[in-house]
């Protein structure tokens, strides 16, 4: 009983790695801007993003920026 205890007052760890998933909620909102078809590669003025290997590549940066 001891362990679940510890294991749920881990937050921002994650389950099995043990490291901080900072970036989690970033990539999601990133993921659902791109679903809306919103999602511009650079500023709002650049093009739209219309491939999801890209998209996902902007998400995990966005998010990399977000943890320093």
């Amino acid at each position: 009983m001891s362990t679940v205890k510890s294991l749920m007052g881990r937050s921002h760890k994650s389950w099995t790695s043990g490291k901080p998933m900072y970036g989690k909620s970033k990539v999601g909102k990133v993921m659902k801007e791109f679903g809306k078809g919103k999602l511009h590669s650079g500023s709002k003025k650049g093009p739209v993003v219309s491939s999801q290997k890209q998209a996902i590549a902007i998400a995990l940066n966005s998010a990399q920026k977000g943890k320093k």
